[in-house]
């Protein structure tokens, strides 16, 4: 099977891991970040324990060299959709700590016939009079984001704190986390779906692959419910679509998009976590996705809630 429509990976460009945050007018007058030389973490747990050697600039040596560890898994803010009606583009800019000079005007998109745009950090506005203004950040306006926050010593937890007291409504947002732990692997899961062995109310699962000519897997994706769902799931074997071979060594990487309440809900548990630290926010995402899907092992009897979870699935 082949994909029937391209898929963009989305992973941070290196450039965007320094300390030195700045943008720059590219030849095309658009804002762009600074190309930037002294790389430092931006996720969670982004270096080996032991070699700390950095993820974003060694990935493919950690994978191809038996002498360096893996690195520890990581969760991260994929993306986000959040509406204001009670702020003005002006002022939801000065909230996430960026300034108008490093957007530029361009057209909107969703309904709004105009946008603010500064790489992969938009602002949407001029709908109709109930649209409000709209914040979109995909997977690498998150890491932009975070490249900014740096500089000012703040954290998710700081972000949906500065804009709950706007009555934010968040339609969406994206969380992943990269599992390097070889816990399971795609065709293993795919495999407890098809013998009836995962509890869920979710009704769809789509399994899908990339191929060359000749047959030669470039990427597989496991997605569990359906794009406009509130909550879906999908796994995907991130060490194959970036080429990286190394027997023994995995990297999975889980994205779990929230719509809606479901997103309103996980924005609320990390702004009022008492730890604003990386480990509170992978327990929540963790405790977030065995909520809603649990892979089991098959029993005697009919009943599959009954049926014991996974070893794989327990850590």
């Amino acid at each position: 099977m082949f994909f029937t429509k391209k898929t963009k990976w989305d992973e941070p460009p290196h450039d965007l891991f320094s300390k030195n945050r700045g943008w720059e007018k590219n030849t095309a007058g658009e804002n762009k970040l600074k190309n930037v030389t002294e790389p430092y973490n931006m996720g969670v747990a982004m270096t080996s324990s032991k070699s700390s050697i950095s993820w974003e600039n060694k990935e493919e040596n950690i994978f191809k060299s038996e002498s360096y560890d893996l690195p520890q898994n990581r969760v991260i803010i994929h993306w986000i959709s959040v509406t204001f009606h009670k702020l003005s583009k002006e002022s939801l800019v000065e909230i996430i700590q960026m300034d108008m000079g490093d957007f530029r005007t361009a057209y909107g998109l969703n309904g709004y016939k105009k946008s603010l745009v500064c790489d992969n950090i938009k602002i949407l506005y001029d709908g109709t009079k109930d649209m409000g203004v709209h914040l979109l950040m995909t997977g690498e306006g998150c890491r932009e984001w975070e490249q900014l926050a740096r500089s000012h010593n703040l954290t998710w937890k700081h972000f949906f704190e500065s804009l709950h007291i706007y009555d934010p409504n968040y339609t969406r947002i994206d969380i992943a986390i990269d599992d390097y732990d070889n816990h399971f692997t795609i065709q293993g899961l795919r495999r407890k779906w098809n013998n009836g062995e995962v509890c869920t109310k979710l009704r769809l699962c789509d399994y899908m692959e990339r191929t060359l000519v000749g047959g030669k897997l470039q990427g597989e994706s496991l997605y569990f419910g359906s794009k406009d769902s509130p909550f879906r799931i999908r796994f995907y074997n991130k060490a194959l679509e970036q080429h990286i071979h190394n027997p023994g060594k995995t990297w999975i990487r889980i994205e779990v998009q929230l719509r809606d309440q479901k997103a309103q809900a996980v924005a609320d548990s990390i702004r009022i976590a008492n730890d604003d630290n990386d480990t509170t926010l992978m327990k929540t995402v963790c405790g977030i996705i065995k909520a809603n899907i649990r892979f089991t092992v098959k029993g005697n009897g009919k009943v599959r809630s009954r049926w014991r979870t996974a070893p794989c699935w327990e850590k």
